[in-house]
């Protein structure tokens, strides 16, 4: 990653966002986890007692996906696929509420029309065009509203000249 980037690989977000012990990550010598998913969703992800905004935990920064407060269900490419770009929106503000930042995860797959590669239809619904045009639409709004950053970023912000 650091030869493709260009740049030195501080954190990481674990494939499926399946936990991590902190000093396993803190001993791969990466100073930030950005798994934590402070939400419950059945035989995937039981993160109820994790905080919405990052901590630290054995050296290593956590830093949690955004969910809605209260309810803490997850804001991210389900409810653009699945609910549609208004009430993706509509969590996406949510979300926002009490938190400090909007930690969103979509996939590359979502970009590309699936229907004709013969995904099903959960999973090929707003794909494609639909979906990069819900992208765009999310981006228009968090435009003037957000601050864009990566989340080494947020951890350390960098001074403004």
């Amino acid at each position: 990653m650091e030869a493709a980037s260009g740049q030195e690989a501080v954190g990481i977000r674990t494939p499926r966002l399946r936990s991590c012990l902190a000093f396993v990550v803190r001993d791969a010598g990466f100073s930030y986890d950005a798994s934590p998913h402070p939400t419950w969703i059945p035989g995937r992800y039981f993160g109820l007692h994790f905080s919405r905004s990052p901590w630290r935990e054995e050296g290593i920064t956590k830093v949690p996906i955004s969910v809605l407060p209260g309810l803490r269900m997850p804001v991210s490419w389900m409810w653009f696929q699945f609910a549609g770009p208004r009430l993706g929106l509509v969590g996406a503000r949510l979300a926002l509420l009490g938190a400090p930042y909007l930690h969103l995860y979509f996939h590359p797959w979502e970009a590309v029309s699936l229907r004709p590669l013969g995904a099903p239809p959960p999973f090929s619904r707003r794909t494609g065009e639909v979906f990069i045009e819900a992208l765009d639409r999310l981006l228009t709004w968090s435009h003037g509203q957000l601050e864009p950053a990566t989340v080494s970023e947020i951890l350390v912000p960098t001074p403004v000249a």
